[in-house]
């Protein structure tokens, strides 16, 4: 899911509300929100792996040189 895709959905609900037609504009905001949602948690997971790496590599480094 891209933000493009968000904002589509947004552009849609808006859209849709404006014509009068509640249900499927009040379908297209969740969408919207969701997407976002998915976007953020996708963002942070990613951070949280590229973290996850530099501390097993810290670790390592840390274990070798108390060794020294």
């Amino acid at each position: 899911m891209d933000r493009a895709d968000a904002e589509l959905q947004y552009k849609m609900a808006t859209s849709l509300d404006k014509l009068l037609r509640p249900i499927e504009a009040d379908l297209r905001y969740k969408m919207f929100l969701n997407q976002l949602e998915i976007q953020r948690i996708d963002a942070v997971a990613t951070q949280n792996a590229k973290l996850a790496d530099a501390i097993a590599r810290a670790r390592e480094r840390i274990i070798v040189l108390e060794k020294k």
